[in-house]
């Protein structure tokens, strides 16, 4: 969708984007294109991974169905790595302004039979429990085996820990770890 027929997969890189911008359907627009790379592109929504050519690219987000012409709601840059991921959120800033924040998605490799979760709290706001909603969220989307999720915490707990402390708020028992 990004790339044309003549670019090389090891000249890119993956993009994950995220929209934090309440209220806000927005049209993405990549490089000062004419068209929009993303349309009515909503709040709370990621997008699976997208693949880009690697190199600094410029982003402008728009109203949905706004003319190409039309000021941004919020412009920025980010640079993708070739062979690399990264995450580019527009969100809210601690003012209740529109900013840009783009991280390396920074996953490892798990054996099969295990998973790794990742959190990272986005939001211009204090602690947020969304655990639960998250989770359920990852477990109910299209397989990503080998996908690292980032919700919020640099120090991921594995999973059997995150099943046991899930047990003891249900006063269940726990698994042997």
């Amino acid at each position: 969708i990004f790339t044309g027929p003549a670019v090389e997969a090891a000249d890119t890189g993956t993009v994950v984007v995220v929209h934090g911008l309440p209220g806000i359907e927005a049209d993405l627009y990549l490089d000062g294109a004419s068209s929009p790379a993303l349309t009515s592109f909503t709040f709370r929504r990621v997008t699976d991974p997208l693949t880009l050519q690697a190199g600094t690219h410029r982003a402008d987000v728009r109203t949905a169905r706004a003319p190409a012409g039309t000021a941004p709601l919020l412009s920025g840059t980010f640079t993708v790595v070739a062979g690399q991921r990264i995450t580019v959120a527009a969100l809210v800033d601690s003012t209740g302004r529109p900013s840009w924040l783009a991280f390396p998605d920074d996953a490892w490799s798990t054996g099969s039979a295990d998973a790794q979760i990742r959190f990272r709290h986005l939001a211009a706001t204090g602690p947020v429990d969304f655990v639960v909603d998250a989770m359920d969220h990852i477990a109910h989307a299209k397989s990503h085996e080998s996908d690292c999720y980032h919700l919020v915490d640099p120090e991921p707990m594995r999973v059997g820990d995150v099943l046991n402390a899930f047990a003891v708020a249900a006063h269940s028992p726990k698994m042997t770890i």
